[in-house]
C-alpha cells in the first residue's frame, strides 16, 4: 500500500529515505546513529521531515504502545516542529 502523511504544514507522499535502527543499546547509540545519519547527509539542511517511529512493550501488564514522532523543518523559517503521538493497544491471550 501507498502511505501519504498530512500535517498542518505539508503533506508527505512516498519516498525518501529508510534507516533502521533496530536493537539499539543504549539510548548512546542511537543517539550515534543519527549522528551518523548527519555525518552522510541523510539529515541536513535540506530535509524537510523526519519521521521516528518504535513500538515499546510493558511485560508487567502486557501491554504495547506506538509511538510515533514527526520532527518537520519549517521552508520559513527553518525552525523544527515535533509532533508526537502515541497509540496504546494490548494483545489478548487466547485460552484453549
Amino acid at each position: 500500500g501507498t502511505l501519504i502523511y498530512s500535517s498542518t504544514e505539508a503533506t508527505y507522499m512516498t519516498g525518501g529515505y529508510f534507516h533502521d535502527l533496530r536493537n539499539l543499546q543504549p539510548i548512546s547509540q542511537t543517539k550515534d546513529e543519527v549522528k551518523c545519519l548527519q555525518e552522510n547527509h541523510w539529515i541536513d539542511r535540506w530535509t524537510r521531515a523526519v519521521f521516528l517511529t518504535f513500538g515499546l512493550y510493558n511485560r508487567n501488564t502486557n501491554s504495547f504502545v506506538y509511538c510515533s514522532f514527526l520532527l518537520e523543518q519549517l521552508p520559513q523559517t527553518g525552525h523544527v516542529l515535533v509532533r508526537a503521538s502515541f497509540q496504546p493497544f494490548r494483545l489478548n491471550q487466547l485460552y484453549t
